[in-house]
């Protein structure tokens, strides 16, 4: 299966990047193997998911190298639009989980027909570990798991428990007399609806829901935190709960640290290894989802 990158090449070049079509890029991936979620996460998901390897696609990251006139830049290629796939499955989970997948060498043991049909081959993946005390980087082959039981799937209600345990107000039903503290003014729409500028509809039956149609393709019930701005994706309820802003940075790329390897695959000398993630930004940019999908 190929992998298509999307890269903005109008909105770097307005800050002078002679970036564009035929332009010669190296592709780096980051995937943080202690949980951590990047600042620049590929695949732009809320930091609450419906499935068990959630967290991981949150460290999962790419970004591309080329050559300017002011030296090595590198930009952080983030999805832009989301699209629901085989039952409300984000097209964003389910490219970023297969290509964590396949760079940590598994090969998911499928179940599910919607998971077989979007899955990559495993890549060939070496791991470097640098010594900062020898100041040496070892060359290791990455074993590879070709039958790793696929992620499962997490409940609404198990959704539900952990936005509470993170401070969110979760309701059954959209609440009829929810006022916003700041001006009480009557409430239409639940978090992730004013982060993610979404009408916030729900399907006419007797029984209330837990969730908004929005809210129930991400499989999360609604939340209706106090003080939620207009602009909602800059509340800390929205981290959670909606996809986090789309960034246009350029940075300075790392320092380049490929050199002659020896009969053990280590390399005698290398520059100092830096991670890119917190480089020096030429300008820092940012764009919310509002009217832009």
């Amino acid at each position: 299966m190929a992998w298509l990158l999307n890269v903005p090449c109008k909105k770097i070049n307005k800050h002078g990047y002679n970036l564009e079509d035929g332009s010669i890029v190296s592709v780096v991936v980051e995937i943080a193997t202690d949980g951590r979620v990047h600042k620049r996460q590929y695949g732009r998901l809320p930091l609450v998911g419906r499935f068990s390897d959630w967290q991981q696609c949150l460290g999962f990251a790419v970004r591309i190298e080329w050559m300017t006139s002011t030296g090595l830049k590198c930009h952080y290629v983030q999805k832009h639009c989301d699209r629901f796939e085989h039952g409300n499955i984000p097209s964003s989970y389910l490219e970023t989980s297969s290509l964590v997948a396949a760079f940590k060498g598994n090969a998911y043991n499928c179940t599910t027909d919607w998971r077989k049909h979007f899955t990559y081959t495993p890549f060939r993946v070496v791991k470097l570990s640098f010594d900062n005390l020898s100041r040496t980087l070892k060359v290791e082959q990455l074993v590879s798991f070709p039958n790793v039981q696929e992620p499962t799937l997490v409940s609404t209600a198990q959704i539900g428990d952990i936005l509470r345990s993170k401070g969110l107000v979760v309701s059954k039903g959209k609440p009829a007399n929810f006022r916003q503290q700041t001006n009480s003014t009557q409430r239409f729409r639940c978090d992730s609806c004013i982060a993610d500028n979404d009408p916030c509809k729900w399907d006419k039956t007797d029984e209330p829901t837990m969730s908004c149609n929005y809210c129930s393709q991400w499989g999360r019930p609604c939340t209706w935190s106090p003080d939620v701005p207009k602009k909602g994706w800059r509340h800390p309820a929205a981290l959670y709960v909606s996809k986090p802003p789309m960034h246009y940075n350029v940075f300075d790329a790392p320092p380049r640290t490929y050199q002659r390897l020896d009969a053990q695959g280590l390399i005698v000398s290398t520059d100092e290894y830096a991670n890119s993630g917190e480089g020096t930004e030429e300008e820092e940019e940012e764009e919310s989802d509002e009217g832009s999908e």
